[in-house]
């Protein structure tokens, strides 16, 4: 972890409190931290759950029950609880967020805490935010005061402050985060990518990560996340295939063919949930692929559909007829080849262009 002390704010005493979780003895946690304001009632507290322990018992256990990479979202849901008396509403943290801190998952809640609960440091307010680094650690953050306008304005300046180291796992089968790079996964001779394409020439940071919606056989990626007044639905160009020189996918990697995707179809895939997004997972372990269910967008108008439920590869063929070409679609019922407006706004999951 890399830590930036918020400017005006000094160290403070930890006060061991067993309701809120502190106790290394009741949450395996350590490395409490606690700094606040000199003159406003202003704190942050911030513990770490480091899941080296962890791994190797659930290694001694054979592996039986959670792994520990999936027990962050309960933890922190426990740790509402203990310190507001009630559950809350908990709001997964949006992807730009998590990236800014260096996680593979994030989520947030605004809570009053306890007064029974929190004992004499009892405050008004409290928000609390927890991210996870799959094989490093959890971290669980208090922003705490007794006015709601300034600890949401705390939050807003100081959240990043800390954050995961770039390398902290370089040493773990987690995908570290680089764009532009991807060392993939064979299956049935491809060398398949673990993630979308995001802007053009980049990956996505995690497998689970949208990426951009293009059209067939253009560059320009198109945000899953906004909606638009300039969508263009004229009909793209091409009479063969994908050209080249509009390949989206970074250096090494191209658009799949039409073969690539039946050959992938063909192997074990399962409807299932990654770090809470759905999509279908393809291959055997550990050559596995997943593919989110980014849903696409429509040829006509742009606006974006079935996020969520279904979603829309393209492959680098082209259709029977000058508007059409072939794509990947995949569901909750399965998954299969179709003919789709090449106007369509879809995902790209690239293959190397050398296994």
């Amino acid at each position: 972890m890399t830590f930036q002390m918020p400017e005006g704010f000094v160290a403070a005493e930890i006060t061991e409190n067993n309701e809120l979780n502190f106790n290394p003895s009741t949450m395996m946690m350590a490395d409490e931290f606690v700094v606040k304001h000199p003159e406003k009632r202003l704190e942050i507290r911030y513990t770490i759950r480091p899941l080296d322990n962890l791994l190797q018992e659930y290694e001694e256990r054979e592996q039986s029950g959670l792994h520990p990479n999936e027990l962050h979202s309960a933890a922190f849901m426990a740790m509402v609880f203990n310190i507001s008396g009630a559950f809350s509403q908990v709001s997964v943290l949006p992807q730009a967020e998590q990236q800014r801190v260096n996680a593979d998952w994030g989520a947030a809640t605004f809570v009053s805490p306890s007064r029974e609960r929190f004992g004499q440091d009892f405050f008004r307010y409290c928000m609390m935010i927890a991210i996870h680094k799959a094989y490093v650690a959890d971290v669980y953050f208090f922003f705490l005061g007794d006015n709601r306008g300034d600890v949401v304005e705390l939050v807003r300046n100081t959240f990043h402050y800390l954050r995961f180291k770039e390398d902290s796992n370089d040493d773990t089968p987690h995908l570290p985060l680089c764009q532009e790079n991807d060392e993939g996964v064979i299956i049935s001779g491809v060398r398949w990518a673990t993630r979308n394409v995001d802007a053009p020439g980049t990956f996505t940071s995690n497998p689970e990560d949208a990426g951009m919606h293009f059209q067939w056989n253009r560059r320009k990626g198109w945000n899953v996340a906004s909606d638009f007044t300039s969508w263009d639905n004229s009909m793209p160009l091409g009479t063969t295939a994908w050209e080249t020189a509009n390949n989206p996918c970074p250096t090494g990697w191209r658009i799949p063919t039409q073969t690539e995707f039946e050959s992938l179809n063909n192997v074990n895939n399962v409807w299932t949930t990654h770090n809470g997004i759905s999509g279908r997972l393809f291959g055997t372990a550990p050559n596995q692929i997943f593919l989110p269910a980014a849903g696409f967008r429509y040829g006509g108008d742009g606006v974006h559909h079935h996020a969520g439920s279904g979603g829309l590869y393209w492959s680098s063929a082209q259709g029977y007829s000058g508007e059409l070409a072939r794509s990947q679609v995949i569901g909750s019922a399965g998954t299969q080849m179709h003919w789709f407006d090449r106007t369509v706004g879809g995902s790209i999951r690239c293959v190397a262009k050398e296994p």
